[in-house]
């Protein structure tokens, strides 16, 4: 049976992990967030970006500065894009990377476990020999020394 500083222990990763994962799913949610709310940005500027072009083939009057300011706002919001999914990939790579040094504390976990299971048994095995040994081994009982003694 497991003794209390074990258990306290495994309870202590347990909750760890949970807040470490907790923790990184906020961060993943915060940047789909970011993501799609920077998408919907770059939908409104496409859509200015159209209109202005519109205007400007029917009217035949330039809105150039704002059609560049336009496309200059797009290429921000492109390249903003562009940092949010290299995030994104970063955390990917790094909550991988978790998992398998995880998997790796886990297995050396359980293999030190299976050898403190064996050096148990062997240790169990050692108290049941010392025991049978020590009922077939007679105990001189103080009686019996005195009456060899008496004897001789």
């Amino acid at each position: 049976m497991a003794n209390w500083d074990d258990i306290k222990t495994t309870v202590g990763r347990a909750a760890n992990k949970t807040i470490k994962k907790a923790g990184e799913l906020a961060d993943i949610a915060s940047l789909r967030l970011k993501h799609k709310s920077t998408k919907a940005k770059l939908g409104e500027k496409f859509e200015r970006l159209g209109r202005l072009t519109y205007k400007q083939l029917k009217t035949e009057i330039s809105h150039a500065e704002e059609i560049a300011k336009t496309i200059t706002e797009i290429d921000e919001l492109r390249n903003e894009l562009k940092l949010i999914n290299q995030k994104v990939e970063e955390l990917k790579k790094q909550r991988y990377e978790e998992r398998v040094k995880d998997a790796e504390a886990e297995a050396e976990d359980e293999e030190y476990e299976e050898e403190a299971d064996i050096a148990d048994d062997d240790d169990d095995a050692e108290i049941a020999d010392e025991a049978a040994e020590a009922e077939e081994t007679p105990v001189e009982t103080e009686t019996e020394t005195t009456d060899s003694a008496e004897e001789e």
